[in-house]
């Protein structure tokens, strides 16, 4: 079990339980604590040889972040837990680690033995992350035809853009590929080395920097697929994805606020305002991708927002998507062409991942409707009346009906006061740092 709070100064930890009795087995902390205070922990060992090394300037109890809140994954084969952990706290390195260090091990895929918590080994996907580049994305073990052989593998695709093929066995990486285009935090991952080739002007100390991806991510925590049958994984992707970072020349930590050691949401100043959008910049792109881990190509894409995938046996994938930010859709595709060939609209959006079950020799695709939390990633207000969450369940010729699509939201309140320009500005700084991640900077959520 993982957690998050990585934008909060939480430190990373995976705990194990026993199923039976729920007494801690053991825990294993994905960065390092104080090096005068060892944590009693699976991890110890390897923060003392290892990860502190990695780490610098002064400890201090909200600096580490490497929350694994997403994919942990148990592979039978070689009886160890896989953890995906996230980005550093705070995000700036120069504020969290004297501006050095690859700050193991956040923005990771770790390897633990699955009964004692104790470290076999990791593979850093953006050492050093600054960018809020979360390696949590789902984990998929296959094993797959490299350079001739059968290799058991480790396969992941997250935020940075890099699709990653890891030997489970030493967590080498055997290929390494942008599964997106327009990726230019870094120009390649080295195979000899592991390590990603960084832009020179990716870390952001004195000047304002635009990258793709942004901390949106190229793909972030949605679901994904691997079929079998295809050879191929599914998931939801997006190129040309661009975020600014803005520095702060200081950083202090405010328990509770979400105080990352960068300018977040808003501008700072004429010289620190968004740029216009530049006509000459490829336009972002959505959609469905199928990709081939072996030959590190696409197979097919199909443009639409989408989120968490379902790939099946009868050469199917599912996924469902968004309608006008809280509404949806559930589509299904072919496994093989990516042709649509069929859909049903839902009056909730769809961002987990369908499920399949059959009872008695009836096959249903179940997935849970529900949008909610950071408006600050909304592409446009949201117009609708919010609804509670519900689950959806389909099978062929299925007769129930579905609720309507929920009633446009009210118009929004009219303010007639007014106040000093200096008033406003607090307010504004106020409104940013403490609402704009959930309710948006121009406050995209109903009912404020």
């Amino acid at each position: 079990m993982g957690q998050s709070g990585g934008e909060f100064g939480g430190r990373g930890y995976v705990s194990a339980y026993d199923a039976e009795s729920g007494d801690l087995v053991w825990r294993f902390f994905t960065v390092p604590g104080d090096p005068k205070k060892p944590d009693g922990a699976a991890s110890d060992a390897i923060h003392k040889s290892l990860t502190q090394k990695t780490w610098f300037g002064p400890h201090t109890d909200y600096r580490g972040g490497g929350n694994a809140w997403n994919s942990i994954v148990y592979d039978p084969d070689l009886d160890q837990v896989y953890l995906a952990t996230g980005n550093g706290y705070p995000w700036a390195r120069r504020f969290r680690s004297a501006g050095k260090g690859d700050n193991l091990f956040i923005s990771s895929v770790v390897a633990v033995d699955a009964a004692t918590g104790e470290y076999r080994w990791h593979y850093q996907e953006t050492p050093g992350d600054s960018w809020d580049y979360d390696s949590v994305a789902d984990m998929i073990l296959a094993t797959l035809p490299i350079g001739g052989e059968p290799r058991k593998v480790l396969m992941h695709t997250p935020k940075n853009g890099f699709f990653y093929v890891l030997d489970r066995e030493n967590g080498k990486v055997l290929s390494a590929e942008p599964y997106v285009p327009g990726v230019t935090w870094a120009s390649k991952v080295d195979l000899k080395t592991g390590r990603p080739q960084v832009a020179a002007n990716a870390y952001y100390d004195r000047k304002p920097v635009v990258l793709s991806p942004g901390e949106g991510g190229a793909h972030s925590w949605h679901p994904t697929a691997f079929s079998p049958r295809t050879g191929l994984m599914y998931l939801q992707a997006q190129a040309h994805a661009r975020s600014r970072y803005i520095p702060r020349q200081d950083f202090q930590y405010v328990k509770g606020l979400d105080n990352i050691g960068l300018w977040h949401f808003v501008a700072h100043g004429p010289d620190e305002s968004p740029q216009a959008p530049d006509p000459s910049l490829p336009r972002t792109e959505s959609y469905l991708l199928a990709w081939n881990p072996v030959t590190q190509k696409a197979a097919w894409k199909t443009p639409g927002a989408g989120n968490g995938v379902l790939a099946t046996a009868g050469n199917l994938v599912f996924q469902g998507q968004q309608r006008e930010v809280i509404m949806g859709e559930l589509a299904a595709y072919r496994a093989d062409t990516g042709e649509k060939l069929w859909s049903h609209p839902t009056p909730n959006g769809l961002m987990s991942a369908p499920v399949s079950y059959a009872i008695d020799g009836e096959q249903y695709v179940l997935v849970v409707g529900g949008t909610g939390g950071v408006a600050i990633a909304s592409p446009s207000p949201v117009v609708r009346q919010r609804q509670m969450g519900r689950l959806f369940a389909f099978k062929l010729d299925g007769k129930a009906e579905l609720p309507a699509d929920p009633p446009p939201a009210g118009p929004p309140q009219v303010i007639d006061q007014t106040w000093p320009d200096a008033t406003v500005e607090q307010g504004k700084s106020l409104y940013v740092q403490n609402c704009a991640r959930c309710h948006g900077i121009e406050t995209r959520s109903p009912n404020i």
